[in-house]
């Protein structure tokens, strides 16, 4: 038998087997039956492959965009996209079908979202998922050659972008005119809140200024009495008669109780930014979600005359 086309032979004798090792890639050899007199009679010719080198080339990036690696998703709670380059399965060969596999966890290498996965293609998204702001998700991809070789090459991870809108129905609240005999009027706020924010988010409210009479600020209207820990009827907190100033909330449920009573009690502006939690969520709102805030004030016949106002101040903290 020859094992490098011809060039030298080796004597086999009446053996019906050899061993040798062959080279990295391709090797013919070339096996040859003589009779008794030393012609030859038959060859044939035998292509072996050795590959032991696993897949080389693959890069694995986070995002849909070809060739570049995303820190973060488009903000979708469901959806995860990857991409890596068509890696070299010299000499066998990619494995057909299903040359590459994927998973993704949340971490390295893990396959807690998504266990592996066959694929031929070198981009997918993955839908239908759970994910969470704050959480970082890695990409495993495997490239498979025919000799059962393969590379394995893990993203560097990628995170729900974070997403946060939100809005006021009006910059200007008019709470009408106080006289006689109610000495009283109301306005009130709308908050629209939509966020991406696995845990929610939180709506603060503080105000700058006492409300105070705007040609002489020292004339001003005092707080309710009620605090933010403790909300109270407007007529237990501000009995008729009494001069006072406040606000409620009509969210069920501020910090895991329903203290405003669903917009019945009051309580206190706070004076201290960014104030007291008037309304909150601790899920995700991706639709969007709004509460009525509302403002109401009493006087009496001995108030200053005049126009009233301050400024109210809202911080809106997504809870990632």
């Amino acid at each position: 038998y020859s094992t490098n086309g011809g060039s030298t032979w080796t004597d086999n004798a009446n053996a019906l087997s050899f061993t040798f090792t062959p080279v990295e890639g391709t090797t013919n050899v070339i096996m040859r039956i003589s009779d008794t007199g030393g012609g030859p009679t038959s060859s044939n010719t035998y292509v072996i492959m050795r590959d032991s080198t696993a897949p080389t080339g693959l890069v694995v990036y986070d995002g849909s965009t070809i060739g570049f690696d995303s820190a973060y998703n488009d903000g979708t709670l469901t959806n995860l996209s990857a991409n890596w380059t068509a890696a070299d399965f010299s000499p066998s060969g990619p494995l057909t079908p299903n040359r590459y596999k994927y998973a993704i966890g949340t971490t390295s290498g893990g396959v807690d979202i998504k266990a592996l996965t066959d694929t031929d293609i070198t981009s997918v998204t993955v839908t239908g998922l759970t994910l969470k702001t704050g959480q970082k998700y890695f990409y495993t991809v495997k490239a498979y050659d025919n000799a059962g070789n393969i590379t394995t090459v893990i993203s560097d991870g990628q995170a729900v972008l974070p997403a946060l809108t939100t809005g006021i129905d009006s910059y200007s609240v008019v709470m009408g005119i106080w006289e006689d005999p109610s000495y009283g009027g109301s306005g009130s706020n709308l908050i629209t809140t939509t966020t991406n924010a696995y845990n929610g988010y939180s709506v603060y409210m503080s105000k700058y200024t006492k409300f105070q009479l705007e040609n002489n600020v020292a004339k001003t209207i005092a707080d309710i009495t009620a605090p933010w820990s403790s909300p109270q009827p407007w007529g237990t907190a501000c009995p008729t008669g009494t001069a006072c100033f406040g606000y409620t909330s009509n969210d069920p449920l501020v910090q895991g109780t329903n203290r405003f009573n669903s917009g019945s009690n009051y309580c206190a502006i706070s004076d201290i930014s960014p104030g007291d939690i008037v309304a909150d969520s601790t899920t995700s709102q991706t639709g969007g979600q709004q509460f009525t805030i509302t403002y109401k004030v009493q006087t009496n016949s001995t108030q200053a005359g005049g126009n009233y106002s301050t400024k109210i101040l809202y911080t809106v903290v997504p809870n990632y």
